[in-house]
């Protein structure tokens, strides 16, 4: 174990991140998506709401109501959007996303008049909902498909994509239309085509059999997707995020998949074999999702649309970003999901040059005008605190300091980690078929834990809960976690707190800096920026912050910082505010920190107090806010080398006097012998 000490912080260049540096509306209170916290809840496992109306019998499963009682603790945390995944009526066979009618709350859930209640409550509170919008399917058992299905002459028949197959010349057996492959693989040859033995046609399914397509080359599609917005506009929602809409469009000929060059059956799934340029983006999709953020807007500007898109095989990291729009009249989604910082915290020892890289070229690629974004966990992928327990609360100390609206998943407040479900419990298809496969998912959407109380953590109370419960429930649930001011929840809520009081946190300028560690091989660890905003006309004090950020992305050894590259001084103001874990810091009468180590996985955020008065002033001595470490947090911020500097440049100048005046009297000696 390596013990490291940052022993000062000296000035010069910041390096900066091109339009990383532009906001949207500097310091504008009114632009919410910009200085707010989405949440997603996912319904099916956040609160049981049987034990606050005794005429509801216990299901096991989350209820509106259960958000409803709730909504406070969000309140409380720190949160503005709450993204609720799909709440409406299902055959939930996929939990929510087979959606057989898009008017209509599950039964399971509540009804109209609990949706109401939740409305009502969020309103008062000030939270805004934004509710799951699945265009890209229904559920078989909506009346639409069944209505497609019944005939090839149904009105509705090219509501969904049907098409003949082909016939073996040998045997006579029918084959799919060609080789498209579904992401969620339930048969041998994972093909999206499923015979419908009623018309002897094929219905292609991106997903499972049970979700068929849309088909949104038909106008009537659009349309009633529309309405179904519409719908749930009218009752109050400020917007939807959208989910899976990659897939909206497939080539209109059919044509086979081309063969991925790249395939590797040991670690790709089946899916990946074709490379999926017939099924996946195309030109279409722009206009659509302006089609539907155009709906949104009809209701105010302050309405919302946010979308689901991953880079991939096939889709570039170029293609995602091109949906925030053309230009800034011309607007796409308000933000389209950025999974970057999702797929860097996986595992261990992670290197600071090559997240700055992501960092910034995703700063610079978005236009100034837009959102920038960040994700860390959701209902799809293995939980934070599992994927790296080291670096989880590094990683939302980055979350909520970086520029960008961060969106957190329920639960990661508490630590939570993924559950095991064992055999003969589990409900995801992909985790029956393969429970360790990258598509099982039921690990990370269980039930969350709101007291000690056995067996269930009172999520719902003595009835078996759908999932089964996270095991540190018993000592880490969020009533006890609320209680310890060290615990993960309590970190969250100061975070979130600080984030809403400092504009430079959530409205602010970031620029990366350059940081120098005592072995020269280890700086590679540290990645180290700085949030910052100027004051402006009527602007308060509070707005005028600079805050340094400090991540130690190394899980086994601490690092020795020395040197971090600033722009300018800071003054010689420090208070050690607060921290995580408690340190051995103490302060002198000089003002300086004693040393103290940062240990693996820790993050720091301090703020500087700028001296505006120019450098010849103060050395820099900065305020330690924030520390985030593992089992204890050291760092030593001290102006010692700084002043040192100026104090030799003030020694050196006085010298320079002293020789001055020296070499003066010699000269009027000089020139008072040869008068004589």
């Amino acid at each position: 174990m390596k013990t490291v000490i940052i022993t000062l912080l000296a000035c010069a260049q910041m390096a900066s991140c091109g339009n990383g540096l532009r906001r949207t509306a500097l310091g504008d209170d009114t632009n919410l998506l910009e200085k707010g916290v989405i949440y997603q809840i996912y319904p099916r496992s956040f609160k049981d709401g049987c034990d606050l109306d005794k005429s509801n019998k216990c299901t096991g499963t989350g209820t509106l109501s259960g958000i409803t009682s709730k909504m406070d603790y969000l309140k409380e945390l720190g949160v503005d959007y709450i993204w609720i995944s799909p709440i409406f009526d299902s055959p939930m066979k996929d939990f929510g996303y087979d959606i057989s009618n898009y008017t209509r709350v599950w039964p399971t859930f509540g009804d109209m008049d609990s949706f109401n209640a939740m409305m009502a409550k969020a309103k008062e509170l000030g939270i805004k909902i934004l509710l799951d919008l699945v265009p890209n399917h229904s559920s078989d058992q909506h009346a639409w498909f069944i209505d497609s299905r019944s005939s090839v002459n149904s009105s509705k028949r090219d509501w969904y994509m049907w098409h003949k197959g082909k016939t073996d010349p040998d045997t006579g057996k029918q084959l799919p239309p060609n080789n498209w492959k579904s992401i969620f693989c339930q048969e041998p040859n994972c093909s999206a085509w499923t015979f419908d033995n009623t018309t002897k046609e094929w219905y292609y399914h991106q997903f499972l059999i049970s979700q068929p397509d849309f088909n949104w080359r038909n106008p009537a599609i659009h349309e009633a997707i529309k309405d179904a917005m519409r719908f749930w506009l009218d009752r109050g929602v400020s917007g939807f995020r959208v989910d899976a809409f990659a897939y909206l469009y497939e080539d209109p000929e059919f044509k086979d998949e081309p063969l991925n060059p790249d395939y590797n059956p040991k670690v790709d799934t089946q899916y990946l074999e074709m490379l999926p340029s017939r099924t996946e983006g195309g030109p279409l999709l722009y206009d659509t999702m302006a089609e539907l953020r155009s709906v949104v807007k009809a209701y105010g500007d302050d309405r919302i649309l946010v979308g689901e898109i991953y880079a991939d095989v096939f889709i570039s990291q170029e293609e995602v970003l091109s949906f925030y729009g053309r230009n800034e009249s011309s607007r796409c989604l308000d933000m389209p999901f950025n999974f970057n910082l999702l797929g860097f915290f996986s595992g261990a020892n992670k290197d600071a040059s090559e997240l700055k890289s992501m960092l910034t070229e995703y700063y610079d690629s978005i236009p100034g005008w837009a959102q920038p974004n960040f994700v860390l966990g959701n209902h799809d992928q293995p939980r934070l605190y599992s994927r790296t327990p080291t670096l989880g609360r590094a990683a939302t100390l980055m979350l909520l300091t970086l520029r960008g609206t961060p969106t957190m998943y329920y639960g990661d407040e508490l630590g939570m980690q993924d559950v095991f479900v064992p055999e003969g419990k589990r409900k995801d298809p992909n985790c029956i078929i393969n429970y360790e496969s990258k598509r099982c998912r039921d690990p990370e959407r269980g039930p969350m834990p709101w007291t000690s109380e056995a067996p269930t953590g009172s999520f719902s109370g003595s009835t078996d809960p759908w999932l089964p419960v996270w095991p540190s429930f018993v000592n880490q649930s969020v009533a006890q976690q609320m209680a310890d001011k060290e615990s993960t929840l309590s970190f969250n809520k100061k975070l979130l707190a600080l984030r809403r009081k400092y504009t430079a946190l959530h409205s602010g300028e970031i620029h990366f800096v350059q940081v120098e560690t005592a072995e020269t091989d280890m700086h590679k660890f540290i990645l180290g920026y700085v949030r910052h905003i100027n004051k402006l006309e009527g602007q308060s004090e509070k707005d005028v912050a600079w805050f340094l950020v400090l991540v130690n992305l190394n899980t086994e050894d601490s690092i020795v910082v020395t040197n971090v590259l600033l722009d300018r001084y800071f003054s010689s103001n420090q208070t050690v505010v607060l921290e995580t874990v408690p340190s051995e810091a103490k302060k002198s009468k000089a003002g300086e920190v004693t040393p103290f180590t940062l240990k693996p996985g820790a993050a720091v955020l301090i703020e500087l107090t700028a001296d505006d008065a120019g450098v010849d002033k103060k050395p820099i001595m900065p305020i330690i806010l924030v520390i985030v470490g593992v089992s204890s947090v050291a760092i030593l911020l001290v102006g010692i080398a700084i002043y040192c500097s100026w104090r030799r440049k003030r020694a050196a100048a006085s010298l320079y006097k002293m020789q001055v005046n020296a070499l003066e009297m010699e000269e009027a000696e000089a020139n008072e012998w040869m008068s004589e």
